[in-house]
């Protein structure tokens, strides 16, 4: 719409207002699309984008997709907490094909070794003279450590400790009685019997030596 056409209003020229006719602001009518308002009641009509223009709210901020909210949290606070999850989750599984393929003690590939006590105990002898450990005696026979007053003997090895040598805290001596696939127990005071350790190959294959050696004749 044209002001300067439309009457009984005129735009001032060099201006951006709209001055009404001689009848005075009190009765002129306000064309359509000005902002209402008599500037010091001197019947002054200002246009839009001109002197007096009604402030504008500017237009909302729109959301992006990740501010956006879902419930109570963002949606880039979703997508934290769902890699939280997944990466928890392949943490699990890798934890427990891990577990799954755990092997037991001495579960590698065992063909070329054999259970022998007699090779065993001279394992045993060479380790006790390189740690200086005098008067202990080794009986790779069961039947003979029977005989010599030992009671309750292992059907595999029995050693006989004197009194004062603490064998049994020996982390050499406990390393290399498990890596052979068997484990030291104390019989009384001065014994200590060597067993088929639990959950292992070489426990497994010992316990099948001992069914070996009594259908030989062994008694223990």
């Amino acid at each position: 719409m044209n002001p300067e056409t439309y009457s009984p209003y005129y735009a001032d020229p060099g201006t951006d207002l709209v001055t009404a006719d001689s009848s005075g602001p009190g009765t002129a009518m306000v064309p359509p699309g000005y902002y209402p308002q008599v500037e010091q009641g001197q019947g002054y009509y200002p246009l839009y984008g001109g002197v007096g223009q009604a402030p504008v709210a500017p237009p909302p901020a729109q959301e992006s997709f990740f501010t956006r909210r879902v419930g109570p949290l963002p949606t880039w606070g979703w997508l934290l907490v769902l890699a939280a999850g997944g990466a928890a989750y392949a943490g699990y599984q890798w934890w427990k094909k891990n577990q799954q393929g755990a092997v037991r003690p001495n579960d590698a590939d065992e063909t070329p070794w054999k259970p022998s006590r007699g090779d065993f105990a001279r394992k045993l002898e060479s380790l006790l003279a390189h740690k200086k450990i005098k008067s202990v005696r080794v009986f790779d026979d069961a039947d003979e450590a029977l005989a010599s007053g030992i009671r309750n003997p292992s059907p595999l090895i029995n050693l006989r400790v004197p009194r004062g040598v603490r064998l049994m805290q020996s982390e050499d001596f406990n390393e290399l009685v498990r890596a052979e696939g068997l484990e030291p127990v104390k019989l009384d005071e001065t014994t200590i019997g060597l067993v088929p350790l639990e959950e292992s190959v070489r426990g497994e294959r010992w316990g099948a030596y001992i069914e070996a050696l009594r259908e030989e004749g062994q008694k223990v």
